[in-house]
């Protein structure tokens, strides 16, 4: 503690380095709060907090050359060694207390730049009149700072802590900026130029994939039903690169290069760059080929698939469904078909891989994948109860532990029949079920769900439909007129938007259907039946809903 105090009086002390984190802090956070007084209560309510994430490149270079500093000056006026000689001699001992001081550094500034961001937010909530959104937006834009100011920012830190380690201080800010042009959005226009130039044939955001540790997709229409993303994937990228740094400065300060340390660093980032690796139902709304905006686009239009459509000669009757919804979606679909058949044909999103398929004893039954085709052969088990196992997650109708945007219309379940989800990849068919059928779910994910069938005491959904839709993230949902609505409130819905939504479903004759606001990803996919309505997140034409 006593070396910690020291230390962060050394800091304290440093005119210089003060100056320039006040000066940076006070001109940007002035910028957001000039244009959050001109935006105040128009669109999203997450605009202030995407305005602040826009700089998290400006924060991490910040604290790397605030690092690397005061590292540097400490180093170069021996501070360092007297500092151990008063504490316990280990040798990276000032590295420690070093990071210590300029981590809480950091952690203040992050608690004043979320403080500004929830204080701008509320007045959003207020001048737009919007209304169950408060505890939504509080809890979110707190998980999102901490891993998109914070943990960004702490990259800079260790790094700035290594870099400090080398004499040439040309050395170390032409280091600084290589990391400048990584981290800045530049490589993502290259990569975008490059995709355009080869017709999509060369995707460079892939093999960057590694080093984009920025948030993505900040010029596209803001997902106020999930937010920008904070998923595990992310999250492990950050510490990836995080526990990088802490790794390289074990191995310079320790005699032993194979100490316990040293390994139990290398197993750390090993686990880290693991659980960024691993599948994942990501929601990139760049402009990549296989981002949220592109993928369906990129499959249908550019690679001109056609599933053939034809009838399957049965219906399914009954579901029961087992999902499970964290890192991606992966579903265990039990069906009760109307017909015995010696083959059946199923069309199911090509964004799932099926794993096996399984007749009413367990037995394997043989089946064939084509895009978003599935054929199942009943030769052998002549059965009417068929179990599909796969896993997956489609870009645009995502299912991760942030957020589920599973349309009714959407085949993220097997349906009867080769149909034609999309030519285009934007128009979106409204493939509802042609005969209502059973279904009883279960829903295995962190966040609370909102589906048109009713949620019984275990936890499970069930009843009778034309599609079973399931969303989550940050949505709610409230009656009015006689009408269940769920919609996220952070896009600025207000008691009149609402009326004037469920209004115009009565006035169309709607009475006894749920109507689900989702969000914008780049899909006409608005459908409407009977039970259900499904339509995008124009804010702005709410009150032109047709129906």
């Amino acid at each position: 503690m006593r070396l910690y105090k020291e230390t962060f009086r050394l800091f304290r002390k440093d005119k210089f380095l003060w100056a320039v984190l006040l000066a940076y802090n006070v001109l940007s956070m002035a910028n957001i709060g000039y244009w959050a007084k001109v935006d105040l209560g128009i669109g999203s309510m997450l605009e202030h907090t995407r305005m602040i994430l826009m700089l998290c490149p400006q924060f991490l270079l910040l604290y790397l050359i605030l690092s690397y500093e005061f590292c540097s000056r400490q180093h170069r006026a021996n501070l360092a060694e007297t500092l151990v000689a008063t504490g316990g001699g280990r040798a990276n001992q000032p590295a420690i207390v070093q990071l210590a001081v300029l981590t809480t550094v950091l952690f203040i500034n992050f608690l004043a730049v979320t403080g500004l961001n929830l204080f701008l937010t509320s007045l959003s909530f207020t001048a737009s009149r919007t209304v169950d959104a408060g505890h939504i937006g509080a809890v979110y834009i707190v998980k999102c700072m901490f891993v998109n100011v914070f943990l960004i920012s702490l990259i800079g830190v260790l790094l700035g802590l290594v870099l400090s380690k080398i004499q040439k201080r040309v050395v170390g800010y032409g280091v600084i900026m290589g990391v400048a042009l990584v981290v800045s959005y530049l490589l993502e226009e290259i990569s975008m130029i490059v995709m355009v130039l080869t017709d999509y044939a060369v995707n460079l955001s892939d093999l960057l994939d590694l080093f984009q540790i920025m948030p993505t997709g900040l010029n596209y229409q803001i997902n106020s039903a999930f937010g920008f993303p904070i998923m595990t994937y992310r999250v492990c990228l950050i510490l990836f690169w995080c526990l990088v740094m802490i790794l390289i400065l074990l191995v310079r300060d320790s005699k032993n290069k194979r100490s316990i340390k040293t390994l139990i660093g290398l197993a750390c980032c090993i686990a880290a760059l693991i659980g960024y690796a691993l599948p994942s139902s990501r929601v990139d709304m760049s402009l990549s080929s296989s981002g949220s905006v592109m993928a369906d686009q990129h499959y249908y239009e550019v690679g001109q698939y056609r599933i053939g459509e034809r009838e399957g000669g049965f219906e399914v009757e009954r579901y029961r469904m087992d999902l499970d919804v964290h890192r991606l979606l992966k579903a265990k679909v039990t069906m009760d078909v109307s017909r015995c058949r010696k083959e059946y044909r199923f069309t199911l999103s090509h964004s799932y891989e099926v794993e096996r398929v399984t007749d009413a004893q367990g037995k394997e039954m043989a089946f064939d994948r084509d895009g978003d085709a599935l054929l199942v052969d009943n030769r052998r088990a002549n059965t009417k109860r068929i179990t599909v196992e796969y896993h997956g997650a489609n870009e645009a109708y995502y299912s991760n532990s942030q957020g589920m945007n599973l349309h009714g219309s959407f085949p993220y379940y097997p349906i009867s029949g080769y149909r034609q989800i999309t030519e285009d990849g934007l128009l979106m068919n409204p493939l509802f079920l042609e005969q209502d059928a059973w279904f009883e779910i279960r829903v295995h994910t962190p966040k609370q769900v909102y589906s048109n069938l009713r949620q019984q005491e275990d936890g499970s959904w069930t009843g009778m439909s034309n599609g079973p839709t399931l969303l989550s993230g940050l949505y709610t949902s409230t009656v009015k007129n006689g009408v269940e609505i769920v919609y996220a409130p952070l896009s600025g819905w207000n008691a009149d938007a609402l009326d004037a939504v469920t209004k115009a479903v009565r006035k169309a004759g709607y009475r006894d259907c749920k109507v689900f606001i989702t969000p914008i990803m780049n899909r006409e996919d608005s459908a409407v039946s009977e039970e259900q309505i499904l339509t995008r997140n124009y804010f702005e034409d709410v009150s032109e809903l047709e129906v």
